[in-house]
């Protein structure tokens, strides 16, 4: 689990909002397959997203990170 700010390296294949609340992801720290990611991204508790990150930057909230 993911809960701090510091750049966790991957790969990663999914990001999932865990805790009960939302996480919010910083675009300028994260290396992803995601284009146009140039604003922070908010997914809400139990919400995963996919796709090929390199690493994973938190803003706030926590997150699980799936290695690849």
């Amino acid at each position: 689990m993911i809960n701090d700010t510091a750049t966790h390296t991957g790969p990663y294949m999914a990001i999932q909002a865990v805790n009960g609340g939302q996480a919010v992801l910083n675009p300028t720290s994260i290396t992803s397959n995601i284009e146009d990611f140039d604003v922070n991204l908010t997914i809400d508790s139990g919400q995963t997203i996919y796709g090929d990150f390199a690493n994973c930057t938190l803003v706030s909230g926590a997150v699980i990170a799936y290695y690849r």
